[in-house]
């Protein structure tokens, strides 16, 4: 293995298989980056005051792609078992020597303990760097550099001055047109949307101006305006936020709001409200009115004219709704109609005044004339309150004439004598509201040739549907039993007292 010896206690190493002496030593690891230093100098002390050093010019780096100083520090009998390094890195050398203040320090954080027979090891990394390449060392805290831009190598102290507002190309803490050597020249103001730019002033005062780009302004509803890019020198539209209202331009569409890419859009129009029933329930809608338009529905399709009284209801085909009347009837001729449709069965009526008393059909087989009171077609002119005379058989209407006193008996319904009583109507027993039988006896004419006496134990109703001679008297006995009247014919004994 080929070594350096070096006076003092330092040997710079090319290999890392060196055998430690005796005393023991320390390999120290010196780390460089992008910048390689002119000369790195080595410094080791005791606790004891002793101290050593070496210089390592740049020509004695080996190998240099590393990026790494190799050195042994050796320590010497007499010293102690304890050192502190310091590594210093320097532009320039002067023979074999360091020469220059230093670019800057490192050392070791405390002493490193030297064992015996073996290498203790130390790695100190420079910080200095010249990522550009321009041979200038970036300024930083704890490194003496004077590049001010180690991303460009056209910027480091000396270079030209080139005006720009933006960068100190020759790093003497000035830029653009306040920098003594560009008043009156062409500058960069930083902006690509200026043309034409030119320091204007001296000193402080001066400044890098130039013409502005002008945009054109677009159109559009969710564009408001257009400026320049400053970096490309281009034109950018202006975009309003995503939900801002706008207007499309279409009355079809409704809560328009712009979206991605400037877009201004809203939601369709729903034409579903049809002006009526017969109109087609979906529509369109106009885009130059925003009107909707409904299709007329067919004729004959079901409505609803909204008219209580009609019936059928169906559409006429443009769009109108019709249906069938349906005014009232009245019951009979003996009435008139005072209101309501016969579609919602709300008719009413009333007696006729110009038909009282006129002739009128029953049915087909029974005449008859229309009462006062309730405007009825009866045979019967005045409205009974216990039977209706106008549900009796024909067969039992008589015409009843007594030639001799006759009585009737109504709980046997008898003639006594039967002789006496010519033609007379057939007995019908008819109901009371409170359930009291009766009887009742319809003539279409009483003639009375002598006496007619009623009793037995049902009252005794006669209607005499037509003329009725009274010559002779109509009488009515009543019973006791036990000393109590019996209902029936002559039993009322409201009208009179004894017995009969």
């Amino acid at each position: 293995m080929r070594q350096l010896w070096v006076p003092w206690l330092l040997l710079l190493l090319v290999a890392c298989r060196d055998k430690a002496p005796a005393e023991g030593a320390l390999q120290v690891s010196v780390l460089y980056g992008s910048y390689t230093p002119g000369c790195v100098r080595v410094i080791a002390r005791d606790g004891q005051g002793h101290e050593g050093s070496k210089d390592i010019p740049r020509s004695r780096f080996q190998p240099r792609d590393t990026r790494q100083l190799l050195v042994a520090v050796f320590r010497k009998p007499d010293w102690g078992r304890e050192l502190a390094v310091e590594v210093s890195s320097h532009e320039s050398t002067s023979g074999e020597e360091c020469a220059g203040p230093p670019v800057e320090v490192r050392a070791s954080s405390e002493p490193v303990p030297i064992p015996e027979g073996d290498f203790a090891r130390l790695e100190l990394t420079l910080q200095a760097k010249d990522g550009d390449g321009d041979t200038f060392i970036k300024k930083e805290d704890g490194v003496a550099g004077t590049d001010c831009d180690d991303g460009r190598n056209e910027v480091h102290p000396g270079a030209t001055e080139l005006c720009s507002v933006n960068v100190d190309y020759d790093c003497n803490g000035i830029q653009g047109c306040q920098d003594s050597t560009c008043q009156d020249k062409d500058c960069d103001d930083g902006s690509a949307c200026t043309t034409g730019d030119r320091c204007q002033g001296a000193g402080a005062s001066a400044v890098c101006t130039g013409q502005e780009v002008q945009c054109t302004q677009p159109t559009g509803a969710c564009l408001r305006g257009a400026q320049c890019d400053p970096g490309t020198g281009q034109c950018a539209n202006l975009e309003e936020e995503p939900g801002t209202s706008c207007d499309d331009g279409n009355p079809c569409t409704l809560n328009d709001q712009c979206g991605p890419q400037a877009q201004c859009a809203g939601a369709p129009r729903a034409c579903d409200t049809p002006p009526s029933a017969c109109h087609e329930s979906t529509g369109t809608c106009n885009t130059v009115s925003g009107l909707c338009s409904h299709a007329f529905k067919a004729a004959s399709a079901s409505c609803d004219d909204a008219v209580a009284c009609t019936v059928n209801d169906v559409c006429n085909g443009a769009g109108g709704c019709q249906g069938t009347q349906t005014p009232c009837t009245a019951s009979s001729v003996c009435k008139r109609v005072t209101g309501g449709c016969a579609a919602q069965s709300t008719c009413t009526e009333e007696p006729d005044p110009a038909m009282v008393n006129m002739a009128c059909m029953i049915d087909p087989s029974r005449a008859g004339v229309c009462r006062t009171q309730d405007g009825v077609c009866s045979t019967f002119p005045y409205v009974p309150s216990n039977f209706n005379p106008d549900t009796v058989p024909l067969a039992n209407i008589g015409t009843l004439t007594t030639t001799c006193v006759v009585t009737f008996d109504s709980g046997d319904m008898s003639w006594t004598p039967p002789s006496c009583a010519t033609q007379p109507p057939q007995p019908v027993v008819v109901m009371a509201q409170d359930g009291t039988e009766m009887v009742l006896l319809a003539m279409s004419s009483l003639s009375l040739g002598a006496d007619l006496t009623l009793r037995g134990t049902r009252p005794v109703i006669l209607a005499v549907y037509g003329d009725a001679t009274l010559n002779h008297s109509i009488l009515a006995h009543g019973t006791l039993v036990a000393g109590e009247p019996v209902p029936g014919a002559g039993g009322n004994q409201d009208c009179a007292t004894g017995e009969a």
